[in-house]
């Protein structure tokens, strides 16, 4: 009878927060993945609620709102720790680059150190599907293609006037295809206004801001056919008008020890927008939602071996991720950012890669990884472009 009261409860908190799984896998506050379960099936939830008072104390309740992952014939699941977690691989995100100090660089004050990467509770979702305002530093690139007007990259909002993405969308690119301008502030492609049911209020964003680029670097060592140094950073024609939900930058990895951090699983966000390498045209898959995938980290010398017979050679510089079965890697956008959260002045999401196009950006398989760019590796190149 008591886990039934629970239960009860439990919905309506549920109702309240409203957070979605659309799988199996789900995230645990830590970042880390567990399973969407019933509470009677999860033996650390159960422990935590056979040792509580009753009625429930405040924080053992929002404990249980916070791990609340879905519904199964109208009961509340959670997402319950997996003890497989614990062997997932896990790298350092620099692996091997000697340390390079940025902190006496001049222009470190054009990033924001408080104010980028904030994590809001109520709006962090479960499985695939993002919530409204989840990543409100994704952009659309938005190419002129045959007199039309495409979004055919992503890209990071890292400051007001700059956006970093991939090199292989700026550079080289086919004389029909022409780079013209950024969009922010998107979520839903195909609505003008977008809207969501947030507990029990509909909020909605502004509308998007499509603002003109001023200037484009690519960095100058780019190589096209290894995907090396494949890094670029924008400067926006205005400053975007920083929303305090929708339009909002992400934090860059700036000191050895957020540089130091070790991945676990990231996460990789778009709308599966890519590049593909062999035909040098652009695809743009259906997704019109933002979604989301979390993406084991794969060593270098174990992705290595993976694209030794492609001869295609990792450097130091770059990192892989995915190649897990069952996991989609086309949610991420071609030049977008992989995430992961770490320690500044809070807890706050850091971008530590740029999806780069390897020969399986895009793969269910667990054959090829994903290829990514390191920014730490890049932090010093990316401040000497900016300017106030």
């Amino acid at each position: 009878m008591f886990i039934g009261r629970v239960c009860a409860t439990f919905f309506v908190l549920c109702v309240i927060k409203k957070v979605i799984c659309q799988d199996s896998k789900c995230i645990m506050p830590d970042w880390s993945i567990g399973v969407c379960v019933k509470i009677i099936e999860c033996p650390s939830i159960m422990s935590i609620i056979t040792n509580s008072t009753k009625p429930l104390p405040l924080d053992v309740a929002n404990i249980l709102q916070k791990l609340h992952c879905g519904f199964e014939d109208n009961k509340p699941q959670v997402c319950c720790a997996t003890t497989t977690e614990e062997s997932d691989l896990v790298i350092n995100s620099r692996d091997n680059i000697p340390p390079e100090v940025i902190s006496d660089h001049p222009n470190l004050n054009l990033l924001p150190q408080g104010n980028c990467g904030e994590i809001l509770d109520y709006r962090v979702s479960n499985g695939n599907k993002t919530n409204l305002f989840e990543f409100p530093w994704m952009a659309l690139l938005r190419y002129e293609t045959d007199g039309t007007v495409e979004s055919l990259c992503g890209g990071s909002l890292i400051s007001e006037l700059y956006v970093l993405t991939a090199a292989h969308c700026v550079a080289k690119l086919k004389s029909t295809i022409k780079l013209i301008a950024v969009r922010l502030g998107e979520y839903d492609t195909t609505t003008d206004i977008d809207c969501q049911l947030i507990g029990t209020e509909q909020m909605c964003a502004p509308p998007v801001q499509d603002i003109p680029i001023e200037e484009k670097f690519a960095h100058p060592m780019y190589d096209k056919p290894r995907f090396s140094n494949d890094v670029a950073i924008l400067r926006l024609a205005r400053p975007a008008n920083m929303t305090p939900e929708s339009v909002r930058p992400i934090c860059l990895p700036t000191t050895f020890e957020v540089q130091n951090t070790t991945l676990k699983r990231v996460s990789v966000t778009g709308w599966g927008t890519t590049e593909t390498r062999y035909c040098n045209t652009f695809v743009e898959r259906p997704a019109t939602v933002l979604l989301q995938a979390l993406l084991p980290i794969v060593p270098n010398d174990v992705c290595i071996s993976k694209y030794y017979k492609r001869s295609l050679n990792l450097t130091s510089s770059q990192m892989c991720a995915g190649g897990e079965l069952g996991i989609d890697s086309c949610k991420g956008d071609s030049g977008g950012p992989l995430i992961y959260p770490a320690t500044l002045d809070a807890v706050r999401m850091v971008q530590f890669g740029i999806i780069s196009a390897g020969v399986s950006v895009c793969s269910n398989s667990n054959e090829f990884p994903g290829i990514y760019v390191k920014v730490a590796y890049y932090m010093r190149w990316i401040l000497d472009q900016m300017r106030p």
